[in-house]
């Protein structure tokens, strides 16, 4: 089952009134309109709604994606095989900003990074993705572990880097520690999450909890105007676990390209149900 919990979150919060109507916009990738008639008052009737039909809900998901296809690509990052950086090319890390020059040499940047194999030939490599995270790495960001962390390149006048932590599958199946990840994300000047943001989230994962359903929760911290936000992502959800369907750093992306913000994300959160 895949829903968008964030509108759900606010239709607890928030609801709007339209013509005397509270409504849900994009619940599962469609809408809801909530009637005294047909006597919807809660989200737990939602819910139970639309996990009734699988196969809606699949063909509802498939026509999510291909409407994503089609957004503004100039809001999307481009792909580690079109990197194409210059020296003029920033890191957007903590609203911090890093020249490539930093991690790189000018020959490096114009030439490509000198490889040398095993049979003592040499060949020089393009800079691309995982080459900045490895430079980045090895410069004291420990966080940017290899499989956890991507770099996403945006070209044209922007000509800037945003590097993310992926997220992973939360929940019984996710057993594993990673003793690597060394994130640097609360730096000890941040301010500690206020309760009543993460009362936010437990009246959300309450209201789950009575259908079984895992959910996540992200907290970022909004460099702009000094204060935390509570994001919880279009994921899919089921008794044991809950999964990002969004792509890593999507929402850090957004608040830059559309609100001019920079946010990091801080802390992750799931329920536990079940056990």
């Amino acid at each position: 089952m895949t829903f968008n919990t964030e509108d759900l979150f606010s239709f607890m919060n928030e609801p709007k009134k339209e013509n005397n109507n509270e409504t849900i916009n994009e619940v599962a990738t469609s809408s809801v309109k909530v009637t005294q008639e047909e006597k919807k008052t809660n989200i737990e009737d939602l819910l139970k709604e639309l996990s009734q039909d699988t196969n809606s809900e699949n063909q509802k998901e498939k026509k999510q994606k291909t409407k994503s296809s089609r957004t503004n690509k100039s809001n999307q990052a481009v792909s580690s095989e079109t990197f194409n950086v210059n020296a003029d090319t920033v890191i957007r890390y903590h609203r911090e900003i890093y020249s490539i020059l930093d991690f790189f040499s000018t020959e490096e940047v114009e030439n490509g990074v000198k490889i040398t194999k095993n049979d003592d030939t040499v060949e020089y490599k393009k800079i691309d993705e995982e080459l900045v995270r490895a430079r980045m790495e090895k410069a004291g960001f420990l966080e940017f572990v290899k499989g956890y962390s991507q770099f996403n390149y945006f070209g044209g006048e922007r000509n800037f880097i945003i590097p993310c932590i992926i997220s992973k599958k939360k929940g019984l199946m996710d057993i594993s520690i990673d003793k690597n990840s060394n994130q640097k994300y609360m730096q000890g000047l941040e301010p500690k999450i206020p309760f009543t943001l993460l009362g936010q989230f437990i009246a959300v994962a309450k209201m789950l909890g009575r259908l079984n359903l895992e959910v996540l929760g992200e907290f970022y911290f909004n460099y702009d105007t000094n204060e935390y936000m509570l994001h919880i992502p279009f994921q899919q959800v089921n008794e044991f676990w809950c999964q990002s369907k969004e792509e890593p750093g999507e929402f850090k992306r957004k608040m830059l390209i559309e609100n001019g913000q920079s946010v990091e994300l801080v802390c992750e959160i799931h329920s536990h149900h079940s056990f």
